[in-house]
């Protein structure tokens, strides 16, 4: 009879063999979990990174449109001088601050970059090209780690003024309200709201006394001051309590309006000079006013269309003038504004080119409307009883006395840091509801104006 093999030590041999192929298997199937959870673990930080980069680059797509709200573009521009003129706008709010870390905003032909912005562990990058000179285009590459996605976003260029039209009275110097003076807004209050963007004057904005402004008052330098005493009304409130919050500080500075007044001398069609003699009630149409003349008007004359004023020159209009017109100086140099003077004082009238009559002695002039007194380098003041409904009022110096009122159609500019005050019993209501859009005096300026329908994802890195 056969019996079967029970050798022990043969028996425990192949149990030694089954245990080293379970753990090769083990460590085969362990080998390939450790794989595809390193894969898996790689796919999720791809994933992480690609969507922390959209991410970045859809907030870096908003924070620079809203940092070209207030950017202005000057019309009959290529897109070689438009893509400079955005990069000096830029420039003047990003350079310098700790969001470009020492770099500077650079233009290269028509194109316009703005450097990386690292915010947290994201970085993105701003670049806009301008297509035509009707349309730019804005790419934002955002970044984290080895992801990069892009978005981009048309801007159409719409016709827009200058930031600075949206206060009732800014200046680019310090602003003081006093005595009995108002600023009041004629369709709501915020009409009459007031800014200052002094570099010059630790407080940029005082309000003192019986004084009414009844917009906001907001200032752009981080260490500006407003300062308000007395009794006055602010932000169309006595309460002092509720002041607080119609003061704002830090506030992104807008652009200026560009002016250009020397195209207009080309309207005159008569001129002042020093042997030209007044008599009363003298009417003058569309006239240049020469250099060094030194007029005054008084006598109940009567100044209709533009009136052109030559630097230098020290103009007084008093006692009963009527002007139906515009007033454009020449530019005149920071040096020369005690030469540089234009004076409003008792019994003056001032009105808009609507009032003129419909003849060809005045059809251009007409056409040129929205502004009262555009006077770059000069220091313009209002005393006495002077009544005025007109257009914008922009001058380097401006100062408010007496008991002059009127009804400004736009608004009142500071063009130089200097400062604009107002005071005695002065009463300024602003309506730049009717305001013109293209005011006479200034340069037609283009707002970049995000087209939402023209988002898209760019494909690749």
């Amino acid at each position: 009879m056969m019996h079967a093999n029970t050798n022990p030590f043969r028996r425990r041999g192949i149990a030694y063999v089954i245990a080293l192929c379970m753990l090769a298997l083990m460590a085969v199937l362990a080998a390939a979990f450790i794989n595809q959870t390193s894969l898996g673990m790689v796919s999720s930080d791809n994933y992480s990174a690609s969507t922390g980069a959209r991410m970045a680059a859809e907030g870096g797509m908003g924070w620079i449109i809203q940092r070209i709200g207030q950017v202005r573009v000057p019309e009959n521009a290529d897109v070689n001088q438009l893509a400079l003129s955005l990069r000096d706008s830029l420039a003047s709010r990003l350079n310098g601050t700790a969001n470009l870390h020492g770099s500077a905003v650079q233009a290269s032909g028509a194109t316009v970059t703005v450097p990386p912005i690292t915010v947290g562990g994201s970085t993105f990058q701003c670049v806009f090209t301008f297509t035509s000179t009707t349309t730019c285009q804005l790419v934002v590459s955002g970044m984290v780690g080895q992801a990069t996605r892009r978005v981009a976003l048309n801007l159409d260029m719409t016709v827009k003024r200058s930031g600075a039209f949206d206060f009732g009275l800014a200046s680019r110097g310090p602003i003081t309200v006093g005595g009995s003076a108002q600023l009041v807004g004629v369709n709501n209050p915020g009409e009459a709201n007031v800014l200052s963007v002094t570099t010059s004057a630790a407080t940029a904005i005082s309000v003192s006394g019986h004084t009414k402004v009844t917009g906001d008052l907001s200032v752009s330098g981080g260490s500006s001051a407003i300062a308000i005493a007395g009794s006055p009304t602010v932000g169309n409130t006595s309460n002092s309590s509720q002041w607080g919050s119609h003061c704002h500080f830090n506030v992104e500075p807008p652009d200026f309006p560009a002016y250009e007044t020397a195209s207009l001398a080309s309207l005159c069609t008569s001129a002042v000079d020093s042997t030209t003699n007044f008599g009363v009630k003298t009417t003058l149409s569309n006239v240049r006013i020469k250099a060094g003349t030194n007029p005054t008007f008084n006598n109940h004359m009567t100044l209709n269309g533009i009136i052109y004023v030559e630097a230098p020159n020290k103009i007084s209009f008093e006692g009963q003038a009527t002007i139906n017109g515009f007033i454009v100086t020449q530019e005149a140099q920071p040096s020369q504004l005690s030469q540089c003077q234009i004076s409003f004082a008792g019994g003056v009238d001032a009105y808009g080119v609507e009032t003129l009559p419909n003849t060809s002695d005045y059809a251009a002039v007409k056409a040129k409307k929205g502004s009262f007194i555009v006077a770059p380098g000069f220091g313009v003041s209002f005393a006495g009883n002077v009544n005025a409904v007109n257009g914008n009022i922009a001058a380097s110096q401006l100062t408010f006395t007496g008991t002059a009122t009127g009804t400004v159609r736009g608004s009142v500019i500071g063009l130089a840091d200097l400062p604009t005050s107002l005071g005695g019993t002065v009463n300024i209501y602003v309506d730049r509801t009717n305001a013109e859009q293209n005011p006479v005096g200034f340069t037609k300026t283009y707002a970049l104006t995000p087209n939402p329908d023209s988002y898209l994802e760019l494909s690749g890195q």
